[in-house]
């Protein structure tokens, strides 16, 4: 990948999970740059993991930063990741590096691989109370060198998504620094970000390898990681996942809890119908 280096963000209650994370990416993303983890505790400090003492995201991923600028001089862009997107499958690196190719030669400021199902053919006019889009009024799309990328509306409700994103770093880091002097400490508050100064923002036609929210929603365990987690190369963090769902890494008894909660669901929709 020629973005160099990548930066996965992870904060003191999920440090536990670094272990596996590093796993994921030594198994699953080949050809990847060098990789530093973020944290603000919860883990030791190790020559590829930062600690820094401030518990905020944003604030955290602008010391994080100023790291990977002492570390590596001549990085331009980076990679940045949240620990609970890292990659649940084999990824394309053959895609991913030639995207992060053509952000490094473009000189783009952000282009994101998403998680979740681009309306690349949907399109939405509705007018939302906030006056932005939550998909997009018409497709913008653009060749270059055989890669697809759709240029994210400027009035997308989540210009600054939080997805694994390779940016340029000044550029995260002039956003970083607007985000603090407006109080947007939090990644929702900072995928939510309006800058006059923003520039395009890109995302990939390659879908990152993993689920919706990642392995993580509202810090509990997502069990359609578990799921979508390949058997054989993330049988590890496959197993962890488990453990914390049903207290034990059986596929048997996370498989009964999913039907009987699925039965819980529909008969209380039958419920409150009636």
């Amino acid at each position: 990948m020629t973005a160099k280096v990548a930066l996965v963000s992870t904060h003191s209650k999920a440090g536990r999970y670094l272990p596996l994370v590093r796993t994921a990416l030594d198994t699953f993303l080949a050809d990847r740059p060098t990789v530093r983890f973020l944290t603000d505790g919860g883990v030791e400090p190790a020559m590829d993991v930062y600690v820094e003492s401030e518990a905020s995201f944003v604030p955290l991923l602008a010391r994080g930063l100023a790291r990977v600028r002492d570390e590596f001089p001549g990085a331009t862009h980076v990679f940045h990741l949240l620990e609970d997107h890292c990659p649940l499958q084999a990824c394309d690196s053959n895609r991913i590096s030639a995207v992060a190719a053509i952000a490094v030669e473009h000189d783009l400021a952000a282009v994101s691989f998403p998680t979740y199902p681009w309306p690349w053919k949907h399109t939405d006019a509705t007018e939302y109370p906030d006056g932005l889009t939550r998909t997009w009024r018409r497709i913008d799309c653009r060749k270059i060198a055989g890669e697809t990328l759709a240029a994210v509306p400027r009035d997308f409700f989540r210009y600054f998504q939080v997805q694994p994103t390779v940016w340029r770093i000044n550029y995260l880091e002039h956003c970083c620094a607007a985000a603090i002097a407006t109080g947007a400490f939090d990644p929702w508050q900072f995928e939510a970000l309006r800058l006059s100064s923003a520039e395009q923002h890109y995302v990939s036609k390659y879908n990152w390898p993993t689920v919706h929210h990642g392995f993580l929603v509202q810090g509990k365990v997502n069990p359609a990681a578990i799921n979508f987690s390949d058997r054989s190369g993330g049988a590890a963090i496959r197993r962890e996942l488990l453990k914390e769902i049903t207290g034990t890494s059986s596929e048997t008894i996370f498989r009964f809890q999913r039907a009987a909660s699925r039965y819980f669901q529909g008969f209380m929709r039958k419920v409150k119908s009636r």
